[in-house]
């Protein structure tokens, strides 16, 4: 293992240590339910916005298949 890789690997090991140690402080530790809620209510804004998205591409095709039958309809009279 080169020294680069070596030093890599020591910060990676670093890091992963803070990480761990992070988890353990904090106001919600043996307190769950507050993060769970909060993932459901970041899911369901989600859904929200993803169900506006397709309304919105639902009404544009739509939209455009009356612009072609119209225009279908325009140009053979």
């Amino acid at each position: 293992m080169s020294k680069q890789e070596k030093i890599k690997r020591e910060e990676l090991d670093d890091n992963l240590i803070e990480e761990q140690s992070d988890k353990g402080k904090g106001s919600d530790v043996g307190n769950p339910k507050p993060k769970a809620e909060s993932n459901e209510t970041a899911s369901d804004e989600l859904k929200e916005e993803l169900d506006a998205v397709l309304d919105e591409i639902d009404a544009t095709i739509n939209n455009a298949e009356e612009f072609v039958a119209n225009f279908v309809q325009k140009g053979g009279q």
